[in-house]
């Protein structure tokens, strides 16, 4: 119970209700350094008028949109691939299987090189030149596909462009051993954009790259889905399973800001959702025909930085629901980027080997990175492969004919089988062994796995997909365990694409977003607790911690006469631990219901608050809320709401006071307050007489009560 006005009668004339039909916002509680809730107010899924899915991948990112409102003729729900992206090789055609490439350069340009380079050649051009000031993006930034595609004038050292790819792992908190290496080099690079003072820190070509990619974003939504300033518009953003939610979050709102995207109007708030990678491609990726309830499958996410590897249980096919994750979610700094690393390793030891002369004084990194590194990725790395012995040729100025060797041609560089096994093989074996030791970990719990499913723009390699087959094929052989692969198709214009991994994520995200019931069960990583007065009694019912949490505090009277522990923390969401194997998971819809006596008298508003309140740390049931402060837990919100039209439909209830005199003048008011957490979302709400009272339903993203951004990172 929230007795408000058990304590004092008058208190509560200090805090005015909404008026009638303007929504309350909620408080966000203290803002204090160290307190400071992780979790914020956003607005119903009822009222979303797009949800945006935003894949921020290593090599590439991807964006869809959907109206929730819109279907198919075959009541489907409409997803769009966005597209129309400055330089998109094909994007007048409207097919964009890849996005755009996730990088950025810094470099100084006179204003006719400026204006050539910046924002043009899409479907939505936007100039990024025009928006630096308003946006923070440095003079001479480029993102996206023009990166690379201009001629470049270096004079001295302080013109020379400096291209950053690879960014994501700066949001990686592990430190294993390849993702040291990968952050050194890519830090290098940052180091002298920050010392040249270009850039403020590490996170700001983060933050650059996407205000431009949602500067474009927003043009689209513009033009094409009829966005307004005041149209309600849900995030969703997708994180693989090794990554952090919280860092990214907050470099994705102040993105979108800095782009000048709406805000939830009822809110004021960005309002986001996130899923895991491997979670939203299974949502695109598996074939609803192809399973079975019951069914074990694994989702092999390869995108550019990472590979994400996760085994779910279905509960069922259709619509999909999944019903666990049954082995723990790993994942490998072993994307595509480390087949870029090797070939630009290979590349330079094979020009360094015939005393190779680059033009114009270039190094032999700038040698690979202008004329090789780009028809690398496009035209071998992801559609080159097979017995061929030459795969194909990179052109290349300078290079002359050197018949010691199968690869030097005048002008031009061959790639052989031989060269591209040496580039793609430490990729994929690490591939093979996350894929094994993922399998084995299943296999050893007794638990078998009937299908593996491909996503991500990796996935589409050819080279990854051969190689993936002769490992299932000696696995089935070793183990006697018959694994189908499944590689996602995608569809457009009646036609059937065979590479449809690298949208996947994006896609699955949306389907995720339009209906939170279907997600998996979840294990918490914070506790969430609703602040009540609990009515003194005898020691019957309450635990031996409970009991002993109570007394800590002494009980008081409150002005019906009663006795009550007054200011405690009831939880209603309690946090597990990460090697507890017995707690019992939360199911995709958690209900919880608690009855709050309220009362006033004649003379006063009828005001009435609950609040919820969370931590990090699992507290004990009943804490007072000054002792749970001082353990680090925050009010995440302050609900209030109205209740004088019920003044003139109730019979007025006596009360003794303190005195002991019966006191005609007070009203009891019993509400019923209810929490029901929806996978990663929790909906408040109060009633009386079993009606929504107005000004009470509110809606918190939880998220982060899932951590690492994901709901169930609990195996059991």
């Amino acid at each position: 119970m929230d007795s408000a006005g058990l304590r004092n009668p008058n208190r509560m004339k200090r805090s005015r209700g909404p008026p009638k039909g303007v929504p309350k916002r909620v408080s966000k509680g203290p803002s204090t350094s160290k307190n400071k809730p992780v979790i914020f107010a956003t607005a119903p899924d009822c009222d979303d008028r797009l949800k945006v899915a935003i894949d921020f991948g290593a090599t590439y990112t991807v964006a869809a949109v959907c109206n929730p409102k819109a279907q198919s003729d075959y009541g489907k729900p409409i997803i769009h691939v966005v597209s129309g992206y400055p330089q998109e090789p094909h994007s007048e055609t409207g097919i964009s299987l890849r996005g755009v490439r996730t990088v950025t350069s810094y470099l100084e340009q006179d204003d006719t090189q400026r204006d050539r380079t910046h924002g043009t050649g899409g479907r939505y051009p936007v100039n990024v030149e025009s928006t630096t000031m308003a946006q923070g993006l440095p003079s001479g930034f480029q993102w996206g596909y023009p990166v690379g595609q201009t001629q470049r004038d270096f004079i001295g050292d302080l013109a020379r462009q400096c291209e950053i790819q690879g960014m994501k792992i700066l949001l990686d908190s592990n430190e294993r051993g390849e993702t040291r290496e990968v952050k050194a080099n890519l830090r290098e690079s940052l180091g002298k954009l920050i010392t040249r003072r270009i850039i403020p820190n590490e996170e700001a070509v983060i933050r650059h790259f996407l205000v431009a990619f949602f500067a474009h974003l927003k043009t689209v939504l513009e033009n094409d889905h009829g966005l307004t300033p005041l149209s309600q518009v849900e995030y969703i953003f997708t994180i693989p399973a090794i990554f952090e939610a919280r860092r990214l979050e907050k470099i994705m709102q102040t993105s979108l800001g800095l782009a000048g995207l709406p805000r939830a109007p009822a809110t004021g708030e960005y309002k986001f959702f996130t899923v895991s990678e491997a979670e939203a491609a299974a949502q695109y990726a598996v074939p609803k025909s192809q399973l079975q309830p019951g069914e074990v499958f694994v989702i092999l996410d390869l995108g550019g930085l990472t590979a994400d590897i996760c085994t779910f249980e279905t509960e069922s096919a259709d619509p999909l629901r999944l019903g666990r994750k049954v082995v723990r979610p790993d994942g490998d700094t072993c994307g595509s980027s480390n087949v870029n690393h090797e070939f630009r390793k290979v590349a330079i030891e094979m020009l360094s080997s015939i005393h190779y002369k680059p033009p114009e004084n270039l190094t032999f990194d700038e040698v690979v990175d202008r004329f090789l590194m780009r028809p690398f990725e496009s035209d071998i790395k992801r559609t080159k492969c097979g017995e061929m012995e030459i795969i194909g040729c990179l052109p290349l100025p300078g290079l002359e004919a050197n018949y010691s060797t199968d690869w030097a041609r005048d002008g031009m560089m061959v790639v052989t089988q031989a060269v591209l096994r040496k580039v793609f093989e430490p990729t994929l074996q690490r591939i093979e062994r996350l894929l094994k030791r993922h399998l084995d970990e299943s296999r050893c719990a007794n638990i078998e796995v009937d299908k593996l499913v491909t996503v991500g723009g990796f996935a589409d390699s050819e080279a990854v997909q051969i190689r993936l087959r002769h490992f299932m094929q000696e696995y089935k052989v070793k183990h006697g365990i018959d694994i189908e692969i499944i590689r996602p198709s995608y569809e457009f214009a009646g036609s059937i694409y065979a590479r449809g991994a690298a949208p996947a994520v994006a896609h699955g995200a949306i389907l995720r977003s339009l209906d939170k019931s279907l997600g998996p069960k979840k294990w918490p990583r914070r506790h969430v607790m609703l602040r009540r007065h609990i009515p003194w009694q005898k020691r019957v019912g309450w635990t031996a911690e409970e009991w002993e949490e109570l007394h800590k505090h002494a009980a008081e009277v409150g002005v019906d006469g009663k006795y009550y522990w007054f200011s405690r923390l009831q939880t209603f969401i309690a946090k597990v631990d990460m090697d507890d194997t017995t707690a019992p998971a939360m199911k995709p819809v958690h209900l919880s219901e608690f009855s709050s006596k309220h009362i006033f008298s004649n003379d006063e508003q009828w005001d009435c608050r609950e609040e919820i309140w969370e931590c990090e740390d699992r507290l004990p049931n009943f804490i007072h809320v000054e002792d749970a402060r001082k353990r680090g837990a925050v009010r995440l919100g302050l609900i209030q709401w109205n209740a004088d039209e019920l003044r003139h439909t109730l019979e007025p209830k006596p009360l003794r006071t303190r005195g002991g005199k019966r006191d005609e003048r007070r009203w009891e008011l019993q509400f019923k307050v209810n929490a029901r957490c929806v996978d990663r979302e929790l909906d408040f709400w109060v009633e009386y007489g079993g009606q929504p009272q107005e000004n009470t339903v509110e809606r918190f993203p939880v998220t982060t009560l899932f951590d690492p951004g994901y709901a169930d990172t609990g195996f059991h």
